[in-house]
């Protein structure tokens, strides 16, 4: 797999191998509340970075001259969801709000630093490292 389907495929492999060590750990302190808390918050952040991925995917096939018209419309669209929905999970008492704050932070953190190694792993990528800039 190439270039924005590794970040597709490199999230969700990410989410799930956090997901369930960190919702365990979630009902052992924080009980149900904390444990649907991290279901909820890693679900945010993976469906955002894999719909992100997802976007740029087509719009580098299709236009590549367009990416960043495609790429900043999106962002600005993908930050709007993922308030509206840390803002529908802030407002349900079924989740602990401090569990929530945690996990999505960590989740974050964790998963773009997993996103960066593929990155780095990738092999057209590590080409460009060794050349100078005219």
């Amino acid at each position: 797999m190439r270039g924005d389907g590794r970040l597709i495929t490199g999230a969700l492999r990410a989410g799930i191998v956090l997901c369930v060590p960190a919702t365990i750990v979630a009902w052992a302190v924080r009980g149900r509340a904390g444990a649907l808390a991290v279901v909820v918050a890693l679900a945010i952040v993976v469906a955002n970075l894999a719909v992100s991925a997802l976007v740029l995917l087509i719009a580098a096939r299709r236009a590549p001259s367009n990416y960043p018209f495609i790429a900043m419309p999106s962002y600005a669209f993908r930050m709007f969801a993922v308030f509206a929905a840390m803002a529908a999970a802030h407002s349900t008492r079924a989740i602990d709000p401090v569990t929530f704050a945690v996990a999505f932070a960590g989740g974050v953190a964790i998963i773009l630093a997993y996103e960066c190694v593929l990155w780095a792993r990738t092999p057209w990528l590590a080409l460009e490292f060794g050349k100078e800039l005219p």
